[in-house]
């Protein structure tokens, strides 16, 4: 009864790293703040 509990609760951090890594890019294209951008950059390994 508990391994179907804890697979679940993996599968959902996985999706939420996921979804937050995404939501995350969106928004600093998106949004008008320098230090999102410079964040993101670091983040996506972008360089400039």
């Amino acid at each position: 009864m508990r391994a179907p509990r804890q697979l679940m609760f993996w599968v959902a951090v996985g999706g939420v790293s996921i979804i937050s890594t995404t939501l995350f890019n969106i928004a600093a294209d998106r949004l008008p703040i320098p230090g999102l951008q410079t964040l993101n950059a670091y983040n996506t390994r972008r360089n400039g």
